[in-house]
């Protein structure tokens, strides 16, 4: 049977030893060094040869040029005409309601007194549009 100065040397032993990497096969500055200038040499090589294939592959593509042909729009005088007319008769009616719009200096109503009985009586302007106005205006 194994007896308890075995085990506390087998447990001292176990303690003592230290199997782990040693500081000075951790850190190679040479080497960590050299490997991150290799892989950044590395990628930008291989970002060079990416570019330089990608603008050969554009320069040797020749431009496809497509011909469309297209019919010229008639032009249309008649239209044109009613179009104009229609647009000349609607300036007609607004500088005409603008025309009539009263200004600040201008009063709306008339206050108008009889002497007989006494009462006020507001005379109102009317102003009368024809139909085909109203028409051409909508």
């Amino acid at each position: 049977m194994i007896e308890s100065k075995d085990i506390s040397k087998m447990v001292k032993k176990i303690l003592k030893s230290k199997k782990s990497v040693k500081d000075t096969d951790l850190m190679h500055p040479n080497r960590d060094w050299f490997l991150g200038l290799a892989t950044f040499a590395v990628a930008v090589t291989l970002g060079g040869i990416f570019c330089y294939t990608q603008y050969v592959g554009y320069q040797s593509k020749k431009l496809e040029i497509i011909t469309v042909t297209e019919r010229p729009v008639p032009y249309q005088a008649a239209t044109v005409g009613d179009a104009i007319k229609l647009y000349e008769a609607k300036q007609n009616i607004v500088s005409d309601i603008t025309d009539n719009i009263p200004t600040q200096d201008t009063e709306v109503t008339n206050d108008v007194s009889s002497s007989t009985t006494g009462e006020v009586v507001n005379e109102v302007e009317e102003i009368q549009v024809d139909e085909t106005e109203v028409q051409l205006a909508i």
